[in-house]
């Protein structure tokens, strides 16, 4: 990562000796980068500043098309996300391509990604139909990435249309083909949690946030922060109503969570009024109130 700092210093010094293709391919990687660190409004704003530059050039490749619609997705924008990510699609399956070479696995993760925004808005039989093809083709590959990448995938779909038991099955399965890719196995660990908070298994969610938190030095910021919340609520626990507010909401506040934000002071001011801290519960009734205008702002921005 430090070599990868000092080489986009030095050509942001040298940005003026660009050409237009230089300047495109140059703010392409500034939003991966932004991307990678969670960025996703940053890494939004220079995709369109290459977007612009490319116009009736045709540079544009499956990876510029696949990070639009990454990072429109993390951001909400369901609709705007779904054509960005058939465009990459159209280019990694009929034209094979990808960075000037043939590629043979990148459109796994594009089914993956444009699954989940159909299931937003409301087309999860599209979505569930996609990734019954993708499995197949995964399954005849061989590739155990992919296959568990898919189940991944299809575990998102069911937590989104709120079939937690078929959602936890297709993550364990996952679990099992994604062994060595620690990433995306860390990521489905609290999916998984998170969708056996859902379906009220309370202390098997725990079990498995800290499962994860034993894998990997991330926080794992949103399982843990379920986890939390059950534990607060339900178990009276107040260390973690504590690390619920000093630490689990500000991070959902940075990363522009602003809804789960809401949510969570919401319990807060509840939690605390029903055992009497009437000022304190005061208090975080008016941390939603604030964070409800940021939300609404959110909202606007993406045309809701």
């Amino acid at each position: 990562m430090k070599a990868y700092e000092e080489t986009m210093t030095a050509l942001s010094r040298r940005i003026a000796e660009f050409s237009a293709r230089h300047r495109y391919h140059y703010h392409c990687l500034l939003a991966a980068k932004a991307f990678v660190e969670r960025d996703y409004q940053e890494a939004i704003k220079f995709y369109k500043v290459a977007e612009d530059l490319d116009k009736g050039k045709k540079w544009t490749e499956v990876r510029f098309y696949f990070g639009m619609g990454m990072s429109l997705s993390d951001r909400g924008y369901a609709t705007r996300a779904i054509g960005y990510l058939r465009q990459a699609k159209y280019l990694a399956t009929w034209s094979r391509r990808y960075n000037g070479k043939p590629n043979s696995r990148f459109d796994v993760y594009i089914d993956g990604y444009l699954a989940y925004n159909l299931s937003k808005i409301g087309k999860s039989n599209e979505a569930l139909e996609l990734l019954e093809k993708r499995l197949s083709i995964e399954k005849k590959k061989k590739s155990n990435n992919g296959i568990g990448y898919t189940y991944f995938s299809f575990g998102k779909v069911y937590k989104r249309i709120e079939n937690y038991n078929k959602a936890i099955s297709n993550y364990d399965k996952a679990l099992k083909y994604l062994v060595e890719d620690k990433i995306r196995y860390v990521a489905c660990v609290y999916q998984k949690s998170a969708s056996l908070i859902a379906n009220g298994d309370v202390h098997e969610a725990i079990e498995c946030a800290q499962k994860g938190l034993s894998i990997t030095s991330d926080k794992l910021w949103e399982t843990f922060l379920s986890a939390l919340v059950h534990s607060a609520l339900m178990h009276n626990d107040y260390n973690s109503v504590t690390s619920l507010k000093e630490n689990i909401i500000p991070k959902l506040q940075e990363y522009g969570q602003y809804e789960a934000a809401v949510y969570y002071y919401e319990q807060l001011s509840n939690f605390y009024y029903e055992y009497g801290e009437v000022d304190v519960a005061f208090r975080y009734g008016k941390f939603t109130l604030e964070t409800q205008k940021q939300l609404h702002v959110e909202l606007v921005e993406r045309g809701v």
